[in-house]
């Protein structure tokens, strides 16, 4: 038995855990994530982009906002449903101070939570979304957290992104430090290895794990570099195929990617530098990224469509997994629904623009409304759930 474990080990089929213990493929790729920012001196358009490929095994998955007593007005993507508002956990969000935060699992750590503590990366997402206006001001709400002993999450240590309109931080933790790391131009990566000071020599990371991450790191690099090489900026359309990318990179040594088995969903946050509070969209994949359709949905949202407001269109993308497979091919319609339905938006967001620049703050919000309704009403219909009993 021994050596078969052995062998198991070095393929990388399987790996031990720092208690010697075997962890099997879908527990080492089980909770993970990629996420990866962008600035505006990349993007072109005056906006900064936060993104997360999410893994998880997670399948109740929703768009999530703010409740109606929440100091600053937010909106998200993570689990919950209809029956929960207002403990939904949330995984990546933006505000409408043009804050942007999400969170990846980090590496296994000799820094454990403490016992007792109680809050996870969800709850501490939350009150940075309600709670702040910068990433400056994120990360000393996390340093709080850390210090009074309220930190929760067992073994592996997370890692936080934060980004406002002028920087960016990404801060590596576990329960006894926060390690930070600031930007504010270019693009920056992490999946789930540490790249901050302090942060190796509590590290305990099995090579399973830490090749796992190189694939999607090395993806984001060379698909960030091949848009903007060829195009001179990168869009949110660049990242949204980024993020249902399947093919393992040439003379990989292992099979991972940046869509998986285990990805359950993604956003796009992009932040408007002029109108935050308006303009800035999260480009939400409910589900797994190649079985749902893009939308927008505006961060001054004021209701989400009936289908997302609940579990069903999750469950729709879940059951389009189940029968085809996580790297099916995306439906042509869909596709073609894509382009034309976020091309509508961007032409929307350009009017929208135009009227803040008026002083028509209410004209703008409602055209972003309306528009986004609209593009939610055709994808639902494509996907099957303007159906009696969807």
């Amino acid at each position: 038995m021994k050596k078969i474990l052995a062998l198991l080990v070095l393929t990388g089929m399987v790996s031990l855990s720092a208690a010697g213990r075997p962890d099997t493929e879908d527990d080492v790729y089980s909770h993970e994530c990629t996420s990866w920012l962008v600035f505006s001196d990349l993007t072109k358009n005056n906006t900064n982009i936060l993104h997360k490929n999410r893994d998880a095994k997670y399948r109740n998955l929703m768009p999530i906002t703010s409740p109606a007593d929440s100091a600053r007005k937010w909106i998200g993507l993570g689990d919950g449903s209809a029956e929960y508002v207002g403990k939904e956990s949330v995984c990546m969000g933006m505000n409408v101070s043009g804050l942007a935060a999400v969170v990846n699992s980090g590496e296994p750590s000799v820094e454990h939570s403490y016992p007792g503590a109680k809050m996870g990366t969800p709850a501490i997402l939350r009150a940075v979304l309600s709670g702040c206006d910068t990433a400056a001001q994120a990360v000393e709400k996390l340093r709080a957290v850390v210090t009074e002993r309220k930190y929760s999450h067992g073994q592996k240590g997370p890692i936080f992104f934060f980004m406002d309109m002028k920087e960016a931080e990404v801060v590596e933790v576990t329960a006894n430090r926060c390690s930070v790391q600031r930007y504010d131009h270019g693009y920056a990566f992490r999946a789930n290895i540490w790249h901050n000071p302090d942060m190796a020599s509590v590290a305990d990371n099995p090579a399973p794990g830490w090749l796992n991450s190189c694939n999607r790191e090395l993806m984001v690099m060379r698909d960030l570099n091949r848009a903007y090489r060829a195009n001179g900026r990168i869009t949110t359309w660049d990242i949204l195929e980024m993020s249902r990318d399947t093919v393992t990179p040439e003379k990989s040594p292992i099979q991972r990617t940046l869509c998986s088995k285990s990805t359950n969903s993604a956003s796009t946050l992009e932040i408007d530098l002029a109108y935050p509070d308006v303009l800035s969209t999260g480009y939400f994949l409910i589900g797994a990224p190649r079985h749902t359709i893009c939308v927008p949905v505006p961060v001054c949202v004021g209701k989400l469509h009936p289908v997302m407001a609940d579990l069903r269109w999750s469950t729709a993308a879940w059951a389009s997994f189940d029968a085809n497979g996580f790297g099916a091919e995306l439906p042509a319609a869909w596709l073609e629904f894509e382009k034309l339905s976020l091309a509508d938006y961007k032409k929307a967001q350009d009017e929208a623009r135009k009227l803040l620049a008026e002083g028509k703050r209410d004209a703008a919000v409602r055209l972003l409304n309306d528009t986004a309704w609209k593009i939610w009403e055709g994808a639902a219909k494509l996907i099957g759930l303007d159906k009696p009993g969807a």
